[in-house]
């Protein structure tokens, strides 16, 4: 555990390459506003992110930043520490995505959720106005220079939680060394999922860097996640107790055609074989359905199931996924689960969800941003895979021998729980801060 310090140890002052930070903002803000008049994505929360709308704050509390739905979750299993360590204080979510707002709404798990405004000095200290951070906790790869800045001006604690970082992201990142390596080193706790985590964020900012190595938060409460099956959800989409169902979850375009594939060949040996594909974004829906129905493949969404009637419910060989915060209620459903993400250039997405769930998981090779995770699981519960061919192959030999999918299930099971206490060593790095000051 750290000694108990005040935040305002580290340095303060302002990087020289600030103001060509917020010049460049400037320049593309124009390009993002014009874009938000065609692209509904980009126009969601507008007026919040530039700082136009006010949401009523608390006078202080303790601000946490996260970009998506999936560091939003990491937020959310971090809440209860939080709140147990420092109580007294309101929990304040800012997300940047509109996605991960809605999830942040839904969740329960914070006082005030609001939308992440532009790193623009003038955005924030309009939407932040009157607020007083006792601690500013940035989430996975979310640093915001001005953001920290603003904080650290206010003498608040400035933390990373379970940082991430990849080659890739190393690589976009050199040319704002300066400014990357500075926000680093201002601040206070500085921790990091795993050792290549922690050796990236190294090389970026400094080697005297001091980063600690947590793990991941999103596997902070997975201990509790249930195993069991949700029936009403299987009403809901009409899958009987003896149905084989295979759940694809997070997909990108140019992976559900590969699936789609595999599945055909499944078919011929399991011809009451269900597949729920969920896109990684729902916007994707009507796409991904379209591409099943051009393959042969009977085909409804789950935005349309309540308008059918039960018949029609209970026909389809593929039902598309396209609503929010459903995915792990369909894992637990899933005899088998594919996670997407890692069959492109997308850098993977979380195969631990399915495996706690006692799920067989398959997932494609270019996994960089859960490369910990994947070597973990692969042969302990999990496959990698690389084309539809051993897709299938793989997801063949699963359904056809129930005893040997019951032993890989209990593996990726005991894998997964294996990944748990990001959130405990987290507030232990807090453990020695001084909030009150």
């Amino acid at each position: 555990m750290r000694s108990s310090a005040k935040p305002s140890s580290r340095p303060n002052s302002r990087p020289q390459a600030m103001p060509l930070y917020w010049a460049g903002l400037v320049l593309i803000l124009p390009l993002i506003l014009l874009a938000g008049v065609f692209v509904p994505r980009i126009r969601q929360g507008m007026l919040h992110r530039l700082g136009l709308s006010r949401f009523r704050l608390p006078n202080q509390g303790i601000l946490i930043v996260a970009s998506s739905v999936g560091e939003v979750g990491a937020a959310e299993r971090l809440a209860p520490y939080l709140r147990r360590a420092f109580t007294g204080y309101y929990l304040v979510l800012c997300a940047f995505s509109y996605a991960g707002f809605r999830r942040g709404l839904q969740g329960g798990f914070f006082d005030v959720v609001l939308i992440t405004p532009y790193d623009l000095p003038v955005c924030i200290r309009s939407c932040l106005a009157k607020f007083r951070p006792r601690a500013l906790i940035q989430i996975e790869s979310d640093i915001w220079p001005t953001l920290t800045l603003w904080a650290r001006e206010r003498k608040a604690l400035t933390a990373l939680a379970g940082g991430r970082m990849t080659e890739g992201a190393l690589h976009r990142l050199i040319p704002f060394g300066g400014i990357t390596r500075a926000m680093y080193r201002m601040m206070d706790v500085l921790t990091a999922r795993f050792g290549d985590d922690a050796m990236l964020v190294r090389r970026l900012s400094g080697r005297d860097v001091d980063v600690r190595i947590i793990g991941n938060l999103k596997y902070s409460d997975i201990a509790s996640i249930t195993v069991k099956r949700d029936t009403t959800f299987a009403g809901e989409l009409g899958v009987s107790a003896n149905r084989k169902l295979i759940v694809a979850g997070s997909t990108h375009r140019g992976e559900e055609r590969m699936i789609f594939i595999a599945y055909l060949r499944l078919l011929e040996e399991f011809p009451r074989l269900g597949l729920v594909v969920a896109p990684r974004y729902v916007s994707r829906g009507g796409e991904v359905a379209t591409l099943a129905q051009s393959m042969g493949l009977r085909t409804v969404r789950r935005s349309h199931l309540l308008d059918m009637r039960d018949l029609d419910r209970k026909g389809w060989q593929v039902l598309v996924l396209d609503t929010l915060g459903e995915l792990s209620r369909a894992y637990t459903l899933a005899d088998v689960a594919v996670v997407g993400g890692g069959f492109g250039g997308r850098g993977g997405q979380d195969m631990v969800q399915p495996a706690a769930r006692g799920v067989p998981v398959l997932f494609g090779p270019k996994v960089p941003t859960f490369r910990y995770e994947a070597e973990k699981l692969n042969g302990c519960g999990g496959f990698v895979v690389n084309d539809a061919g051993e897709m299938a192959e793989v997801l063949g030999a699963l359904i056809k021998n129930p005893a040997y999918r019951k032993r890989v299930a209990g593996q990726a099971r005991r894998t997964a729980l294996g990944l748990a206490g990001a959130g405990e060593a987290f507030m232990e790095e807090l453990g020695g801060w001084n909030l009150k000051g």
